[in-house]
């Protein structure tokens, strides 16, 4: 890939014979990990590409809140303490809120899920095959991500792998790409028409055996957490240097970057505001 990113493909699955250039019920997943956004997003755009008219039906837009690996109140480090407090969770729900609605504005949509990461991609990538199947098709099918380095990371994108491999039906091929950020120049928002999902994206969320939708959203109650650490993440914390107001999310950060830089020209104070962006 070009653009901006670096593409490098591995095979979920085994090979089955036939074109599949041509196959009439391809599919595009673009799996959102950390890059909650639409703007200057290499998976994005590479996900898009691939769903160019001619090539790829339509596009799944995925998040999973994966409540084995980050988020929920008894997942913790080797050392004990906690991996994602109740401040890190509600940052993540507004930014996924955030970016559901941007997609949705642009005609599209956002499945989000919430378990084991591999099990809830599985789930979707078996109901993909089977509504192809029923429909007397074969699925072509590519997940895209953005390439990790950690060991906890790479343990999941295996585990990935594997259960694609598993969630394949005689006659489809599933294939997973990462794609490795680079510092190539920004990359403009995908049109509507690069978004568009296919038509019975609704169904194959639906029929997931996991807990995946178009309109769930998780909640901190339904990640363990207590009704204290709730009442924490709806409090002013005072350490914060951030203006009020502040939300997770693509759209605030750009309206506040276009606040702090283009409108009160404060980049000039930068250094002086030791790297908070206060001031404002």
């Amino acid at each position: 890939m070009d653009k901006g990113g670096k593409t490098t493909s591995g095979n979920a699955s085994r090979d089955v014979d036939g074109d599949y250039g041509t196959l009439p019920c391809p599919l595009a997943i673009n799996w959102f990990r950390n890059n909650l956004r639409v703007h200057d997003n290499p998976v994005l755009r590479q996900t898009t590409d691939l769903a160019k008219p001619g090539t790829v039906s339509g596009m799944l837009p995925v998040f999973v809140f994966d409540t084995h690996r980050i988020y929920g109140s008894s997942i913790r480090t080797l050392l004990g303490s906690l991996k994602c407090g109740p401040w890190r969770v509600k940052f993540a729900l507004e930014a996924v809120t955030d970016l559901r609605a941007t997609l949705e504005q642009k005609g599209s949509g956002l499945i989000v899920g919430v378990e084991r990461t591999d099990e809830v991609l599985g789930s979707i990538v078996a109901s993909a095959c089977k509504e192809a199947e029923e429909g007397e098709g074969r699925l072509k099918l590519s997940v895209v991500c953005q390439e990790e380095v950690c060991s906890e990371e790479l343990a999941v994108d295996k585990a990935v792998r594997s259960i694609l491999a598993k969630a394949m039906t005689k006659g489809s091929k599933v294939t997973f790409e990462t794609i490795e950020k680079s510092c190539g120049r920004p990359l403009d928002a995908p049109g509507n028409d690069e978004l568009r999902m296919p038509w019975d994206a609704k169904d194959i969320a639906a029929e997931s055996k996991c807990r995946a939708s178009l309109d769930y959203l998780s909640m901190l109650t339904n990640q363990g957490y207590s009704e204290e650490d709730i009442a924490s993440a709806s409090s002013v914390n005072d350490r914060l240097a951030m203006p009020d107001g502040y939300l997770g999310g693509e759209s605030f950060g750009l309206a506040r970057m276009k606040d702090y830089i283009w409108d009160k020209d404060l980049l000039k104070a930068y250094f002086d505001t030791c790297n908070g962006m206060v001031g404002s």
